[in-house]
């Protein structure tokens, strides 16, 4: 791949940070036709001045190029972000925060909390404490829920597998 790479972009080419973004972290799915993505050194700077390393700016390119999609977490994005990556014939869709009602979806599922926390691998303090709003449903388990809600049977197959 390393060769692949020299070869498609030529010699090494330092990059040099001139200033940082302000804004705040958001995770983002990247997609690129690795025929149009013509301006990986564009694109690094880009991602290097929204707060990732120069190395993991690099992978992001390299999996670019190879599988024309990856994911990324940038430590700030400005507000623009997707309108600047598109500008580099990168598609940017950004990962919201999806809100996740527990109650509704083990209500709907007719258990009661001991049973809803059985079934998919959840303590039943956890269970009580998102409902009672004392936490919340951290990143992987709001994804969870949200396949537990669509898919329960599968989430439990999965669960129990």
């Amino acid at each position: 791949m390393k060769s692949e790479l020299r070869a498609r972009l030529g010699p090494r080419v330092q990059i040099k940070v001139v200033d940082q973004f302000q804004g705040s972290s958001a995770a983002f799915f990247l997609r690129a036709n690795p025929t149009e993505f013509t301006q990986p050194v564009s694109f690094a700077r880009l991602l290097i001045r929204c707060g990732v390393t120069p190395t993991k700016a690099k992978g992001t390119v390299e999996r670019l190029l190879e599988t024309g999609s990856t994911a990324l977490e940038l430590p700030v994005a400005p507000p623009d972000i997707a309108e600047r990556l598109g500008a580099l014939k990168v598609e940017a869709l950004k990962r919201e925060a999806q809100p996740v009602d527990v109650a509704t979806i083990r209500q709907g599922l007719g258990m009661t909390q001991e049973e809803f926390a059985a079934a998919y691998g959840f303590t039943t303090a956890t269970v009580r404490n998102w409902e009672q709003h004392r936490s919340e449903p951290d990143v992987g388990s709001r994804a969870f829920l949200k396949v537990i809600e669509t898919h329960p049977d599968v989430a439990a197959e999965v669960v129990t597998a």
